[in-house]
């Protein structure tokens, strides 16, 4: 695991803050051995504070030898607020796993009603406009930007 990994997993988004300064916002895209990144470590220990430090600058979508998302791990793991934060940042809910499943998918055969919710309206919420944080393009409270037109992490 990376050291952003161990920060996000165990919510500790100083040291999120502190590394992005010192590193850079591509720290946050490096994987683990099986593909996992500080966005999934957040996610599956429902660490929402390291989520919102996280978007903007992680590659939310990005998925892990087994086609795992952070937003499938939270689903998965029943944390709601942590699904809000990763839909709101722009996570994509139509990604599929190696075994075809979707994050509400996984939150529905595991009984997490308040992670559906969160998925079923938060999906169908506007984008926030772009230059704001979650918006296209627009950063997050890191201070970086990722996407079209951003500098390259």
């Amino acid at each position: 695991k990376t050291v952003a990994m161990l920060a996000a997993g165990g919510g500790h988004a100083g040291v999120l803050r502190a590394l992005a300064l010192r590193r850079g916002p591509s720290l946050f895209d490096l994987a683990a051995a099986d593909g996992g990144t500080p966005a999934m470590s957040a996610a599956v220990h429902g660490e929402a504070a390291a989520l919102r430090e996280l978007a903007g600058v992680a590659d939310l979508d990005a998925q892990d030898h087994d086609g795992w998302t952070a937003l499938m791990f939270a689903c998965c793991a029943g944390h709601p607020r942590a699904v809000a934060v990763l839909v709101a940042a722009g996570a994509d809910p139509a990604l599929c796993n190696a075994q075809g499943e979707t994050a509400e998918a996984l939150a529905h055969r595991n009984g997490y009603a308040e992670c559906l919710h969160a998925l079923r309206c938060l999906a169908k919420a506007p984008e926030p406009p772009s230059g704001m944080p979650g918006g296209a393009n627009g950063g997050g409270p890191l201070g970086f930007r990722r996407g079209p037109g951003a500098p390259a992490a």
